[in-house]
């Protein structure tokens, strides 16, 4: 782009517009995030001060159907990052086995 043509200036013009379009879009977000947080802080305030030790659920409290799904995760994921002629039947050679 030759600097000082038409199409440069509007493409700073543009460029302009995109950034100051993000930054207003950024302003909101964080003004409502400010907003929510404003409004949310005192609640959570008074309730820690009812119950100073908030319960937390413990891991071992899991449902045997929810300890399946992470075990088929798991073994998913290690599928997936495993070896690919560990599942085609090869062993460490690379070589085909047959009748295992």
């Amino acid at each position: 782009m030759a600097t000082g043509e038409d199409i440069h200036i509007q493409h700073q013009n543009l460029n302009r517009l995109i950034n100051s379009t993000i930054r207003a879009e950024e302003r909101a977000l964080l003004k409502r995030i400010q907003d929510k947080y404003d409004k949310t802080a005192p609640v959570e305030a008074i309730q820690l001060q009812i119950n100073p030790h908030p319960v937390v659920q413990d891991a071992s409290n899991t449902t045997p159907e929810a300890e399946i799904r992470i075990l088929e995760r798991r073994r998913l994921a290690e599928a997936a990052l495993s070896d690919p002629g560990r599942f085609a039947g090869r062993d460490e050679k690379g070589s085909v086995k047959i009748g295992s």
